[in-house]
């Protein structure tokens, strides 16, 4: 997956980005959500790990730019914050592309959520099977 990474503190945001590239993702990564917006105009990306309590554009009003625009509605987006009062009041405006994420709890949590909306991606974007033929070979696969 392409995934662009949106965090203040580089310490974190490198941290995080090398990981999630050890795991065969694409990373993007910027210092805020004005520099978010940017990356958003010129690439696609299939998520957005964001942190809510940033300098220029906050993760807030990152979220609500991205589910304004007609290209980047359909992002999947996790806020990522380390206050629990920032995470109790941040929005779910879609609870199906919408996730909230403690930066304090187990990297593996994280990973699982992104191995889900990778899988439900996958199998949103397989074409459907065409019939085989009697007298193809068993083991020709059946996707093309």
């Amino acid at each position: 997956m392409k995934i662009l990474l949106v965090d203040d503190d580089p310490v974190y945001l490198n941290l995080l980005g090398e990981i999630l590239t050890l795991y065969s993702h694409s990373v993007l990564k910027a210092p805020d959500g004005e520099a978010a917006s940017a990356i958003l105009k010129r690439d696609q990306v299939d998520l957005i790990v964001s942190d809510v309590s940033m300098p220029k554009m906050n993760g807030v009003h990152l979220h609500t730019s991205i589910r304004e625009d007609r290209r980047t509605k359909r992002i999947p987006f996790v806020w990522n914050s380390a206050y629990q009062e920032l995470r109790d009041l941040l929005p779910l405006s879609d609870p199906t592309l919408d996730f909230k994420f403690d930066k304090a709890a187990q990297l593996s949590d994280l990973l699982y959520l992104i191995g889900h909306l990778e899988a439900a991606r996958s199998i949103a974007g397989q074409k459907e099977p065409r019939p085989r033929a009697a007298d193809e070979a068993v083991d020709t696969p059946i996707y093309s």
